[in-house]
């Protein structure tokens, strides 16, 4: 099943007071010699969906990229390269929200009779909340 996000999610979405756009991307490896496919290219919009992408990386030796087929057998010292040297440039593109604010402390009132009316204006003092 795929879900799509129409315009009424959106508003959903920023009536919360959140205001993104979510991005996904699948990342994959491309395969330089393929025909009748589309495992040539680099990057690609998936059908269908507004916020969705597929990118497509080459695997790497040291001293070259590797433009063979690889089986799923041997495949592992290429993976470990793949994600120790292009995840960095990846995660670089992606946005990502800015930090939350610090908390705001806690004011606890304790249990005598004027404490909730004492913590309450406190807040308001403090916090102006």
């Amino acid at each position: 099943m795929q879900y799509k996000i129409n315009s009424h999610t959106e508003y959903r979405i920023n009536s919360q007071g959140v205001n993104f756009k979510p991005q996904i991307l699948v990342v994959t490896r491309l395969i330089t010699y393929v025909k009748n496919t589309k495992c040539n290219q680099e990057l690609e919009s998936i059908f269908g969906t507004k916020y969705s992408n597929i990118l497509r990386i080459p695997f790497e030796t040291e001293n070259e990229i590797v433009r063979r087929w690889v089986s799923r057998f041997d495949i592992y010292p290429y993976l470990k390269r793949f994600t120790k040297v292009k995840t960095i440039p990846i995660l670089s593109d992606i946005p990502r929200p800015p930090p939350p604010p610090p908390p705001k402390p806690l004011v606890k009132p304790s249990a005598s009779k004027g404490s909730k009316r004492t913590q309450s204006l406190l807040s308001f003092r403090l916090f102006g909340a």
